[in-house]
């Protein structure tokens, strides 16, 4: 799939992290932007408590937020 198709398929827009945010707060989850090493990239984590524990899956790094669909984000946070 190529970004011009995403952007399409978007109904002509991107994706922003707010948008990621309030998707996953839909379905139980936290959006966390957390850095990683010295390189200054920001990550997307979705976190959420389930039976005890914390769930952790990793959602995408922030400069790519841009190529995420609704569909890819529920697929990622998708409990097997």
């Amino acid at each position: 799939m190529t970004l011009l198709h995403n952007y399409l398929s978007n109904g002509g827009r991107m994706i922003t992290a707010e948008q990621i945010k309030q998707l996953l707060k839909a379905h139980g989850w936290t959006l966390i932007l957390e850095p990683r090493r010295s390189r200054g990239k920001r990550f997307a984590i979705a976190k959420k408590r389930h039976a005890g524990r914390l769930l952790t899956r990793y959602i995408k790094a922030e400069s790519k937020f841009d190529e995420l669909t609704e569909e890819d984000i529920l697929k990622r946070i998708q409990v097997l």
